[in-house]
């Protein structure tokens, strides 16, 4: 009964003691909870206010593709409104080109639910269209299910257009903005084999630019740049749209020509392109006469891959060259055999000299008048460890590619001087030496200064030494060339056009030169005096030459009816095997005594 009483009697004070702590704490637990959306909403507020301010497109979507946000930086970026962009309204700003390839790699991603990205093209609110990198990653719930996709786009259109420049500038050359070599090949490697299906050729055409570098001496690498731009303008007029002009540097330029039926296809073309550059290049009110040099291989007799076709062509453009220029030639299995020889000569040629392996011949000159000895020309022979004799058509034209004519020229020069010096001071001769000189000697700068002292260092006199040049190096830059010509006649030296007739000399010009002589060339006296064509030529040239106050004299005499027939028509001198075949420096003096009927005054 005491303890009924005691709890009647105490449980409103116990209850009130109870519900004290429970009001508390509902009080606290409302509070927290408070603080807690407070927090959470200021949190929002927050990341709104970072996502809206961030320099990129930032989106949230659900796994169906239904977009259900963007940040502020998507409605400027389109100039669509939120409203508008809800939902599907993300897709008319995509490249129509685009679309279903981000379509599909969204399906591949929901999927996989692995974050992906993707590159497409997403229209401005100004309606360009600019390169985007979209990323996306799923976010799940907490059983691992995917609820929402959350991604960003970034504007990459100006690191694109870069990396398409940088990209073009890898496949194209950056003065002609040709295709280079690489892109050539690449393109190859895609035509050859469409060619080979459909049962056609391709031919590759390599060209080079003839006397270019005399074109960079003269006239600077300013000018033979804006030459080179020029060429590949007229070049690129002569082929069709399907065809390729690319440049492989320097002053190489290739052919391709897609889908031909037969080789006459491509010396079609290669005739086009030679006739392009008959008319002159007019660069700065300067006059250049330009030729070319073509070696053609098709595609599958002359090589089945890219690399075997251009190195055929290569083959094939020295042929050109070696057969004078200015024309083309399709390649022969045999020129592989020559360019080895080529290459090993040129390896054994920077030897020559050192291991004294050059040597000089020397053929008298007569006037055909009296059948006296006017002179004699120096011919550089090498004398090659095993394969003999070898004339200069074979090493010259090597010599030059390699840099080595200047030192071969060089070493002639004194040879002859010293030589015909003795001669000289024996009293066998009182007639001039005649000394061929490369263009590559004549563009030397001091050329003129090695002149004076190779007279000085031998005793030669100056009007004894005649140097013969070509009528292209006279022609081209007349400034500098009449200026060291003007000198070198200061010295007293005599001077003569070599090969006449085969180059392209202007009358306007050679009158301005201080010549001597005009020597015609051989081939032009080989065919007389039965071919008229020949005949006019050497009457043209002598009548020339006197009209201008020089001498003439005919190369290659080897018949007495050649001699006959270049007299009649008023030739003044000539050479050849008429009158003696090249001869080595005793017998050469023999031939001088024997001439003369004299004996040598002094044993040197």
């Amino acid at each position: 009964m005491k303890l009924a009483h005691f709890v009647q009697t105490n449980m409103k004070r116990l209850l009130e003691d109870w519900e004290e702590p429970r009001t508390a704490m509902r009080t606290t637990n409302h509070y927290i909870y408070h603080r807690a959306q407070n927090a959470l909403r200021t949190t929002e507020a927050e990341l709104r206010t970072l996502v809206d301010t961030m320099p990129q497109i930032v989106w949230v979507t659900r796994p169906d593709g239904w977009h259900i946000d963007f940040n502020q930086y998507w409605l400027d970026y389109t100039g669509l409104t939120l409203q508008e962009s809800l939902g599907f309204g993300w897709n008319p700003p995509f490249h129509p080109e685009d679309r279903g390839r981000a379509a599909e790699r969204w399906l591949e991603a929901t999927d996989s639910g692995e974050p992906y990205e993707i590159e497409y093209r997403l229209r401005r609110w100004d309606g360009v269209y600019h390169w985007m990198l979209g990323r996306a990653v799923p976010m799940h719930d907490a059983d691992g299910k995917i609820v929402k996709w959350f991604g960003t786009c970034t504007d990459i259109d100006e690191l694109k257009q870069t990396q398409e420049r940088l990209g073009y500038m890898a496949l194209h050359d950056p003065l002609t903005d040709l295709p280079n070599r690489l892109l050539l090949t690449n393109r190859l490697k895609v035509a050859l084999p469409h060619a080979e299906r459909h049962h056609q050729q391709v031919a590759l055409l390599f060209l080079d630019l003839d006397r270019f570098k005399h074109v960079n001496d003269v006239f600077g690498h300013a000018l033979g740049d804006q030459l080179l731009q020029e060429v590949a303008k007229r070049l690129s007029r002569c082929v069709r749209s399907e065809d390729m002009v690319s440049r492989q540097g320097g002053d190489q330029f290739i052919v391709a020509l897609a889908g031909t039926d037969t080789e006459q296809d491509a010396a079609l073309i290669a005739d086009k392109l030679l006739a392009a550059f008959t008319s002159p290049f007019i660069l700065e009110d300067t006059e250049i006469i330009l030729g070319i040099s073509i070696g053609i291989a098709c595609f599958p007799h002359h090589g089945k891959d890219a690399a075997t076709l251009l190195r055929n062509a290569d083959a094939a453009i020295h042929v050109a060259k070696e057969l004078g220029r200015n024309r083309y030639q399709f390649y022969e299995p045999e020129m592989n055999r020559q360019a080895l020889e080529r290459l090993t000569l040129g390896s054994d040629l920077r030897q020559a000299v050192a291991r004294n392996e050059l040597l000089l011949m020397y053929q008298p000159q007569l006037s055909l008048r009296t059948g006296n000895i006017i002179g004699v020309e120096a011919l550089v022979r090498w004398q090659h460890p095993s394969l003999g004799l070898i004339g200069p058509g074979q090493f010259i034209p090597i010599a030059e590619d390699s840099g080595l004519i200047v030192q071969i020229g060089n070493w002639v020069l004194d040879t002859a001087c010293k030589q015909h010096a003795r001669w000289v001071l024996q009293g066998l001769t009182k007639g001039s030496i005649a000394v061929n000189i490369s263009a590559h000697q004549f563009r030397q700068a001091d050329f003129c200064d090695r002149i004076s002292s190779v007279l000085s260092c031998t005793g030669l006199q100056p009007d004894l030494l005649e140097l013969e040049v070509t009528e292209g190096v006279v022609m081209e830059g007349t400034a500098d060339v009449l200026h060291k010509l003007n000198l070198l006649r200061g010295l007293g030296v005599t001077l003569a056009i070599d090969d006449f007739g085969t180059g392209y000399s202007s009358l306007s010009y050679l009158k301005q030169f201080p010549l001597h002589r005009l020597k015609i060339d051989q081939s032009f006296c080989r065919e007389l005096p039965g071919n008229q064509g020949s005949g006019a030529i050497a009457k043209a040239i002598i009548e020339m030459g006197h009209s201008l106050g020089l001498d003439v004299l005919a190369e290659g005499i080897e018949t007495k009816e050649q001699e006959n027939h270049l007299r009649m028509l008023g030739c003044d001198a000539g050479q050849g095997f008429q009158y003696a075949r090249p001869l080595s420096g005793e017998d050469c003096g023999q031939y001088l005594r024997d001439e003369y009927k004299v004996r040598p005054l002094l044993k040197i």
